[in-house]
C-alpha cells in the first residue's frame, strides 16, 4: 500500500518523522482524512489527537492547535506542543 511522510514539528523539535498508510488529522471544522495522493491543502488545526495508521501498527499523538501543510506527497504538522498517545 501506498504511503506519505509525516512531520510533526513543534519549536523545540521534530516529535514524528515516519511514513503512513492513512492519517486523520484534528480539523478546525471537523476531523480531516489524509490518503497519499491528496490535493493541495493548508488546514488550521485545532487541540486534539492526530491519529497515524500503517500496516505495522497505528500511533497517535496529541497536539495543541496549529496548522498542517499537506501536498500529495507529504504532510506536515506545525504545533506548539505535541505528545505521543501511545
Amino acid at each position: 500500500m501506498k504511503t506519505i511522510p509525516v512531520n510533526i514539528v513543534t519549536p523545540d523539535k521534530t516529535e514524528l518523522s515516519d511514513q503512513f498508510e492513512f492519517v486523520v488529522l484534528p480539523g478546525a471544522s471537523g476531523e480531516l482524512g489524509v490518503y497519499p495522493g491528496h490535493a493541495h491543502c493548508l488546514a488550521s488545526l485545532k487541540a486534539g489527537p492526530v491519529r497515524l495508521q500503517k500496516e505495522s501498527g497505528n500511533q497517535a499523538f496529541a497536539i495543541e492547535p496549529g496548522y498542517a501543510i499537506i501536498s500529495p506527497t507529504a504532510i506536515k504538522i506545525v504545533t506548539s506542543a505535541a505528545k505521543s498517545a501511545a
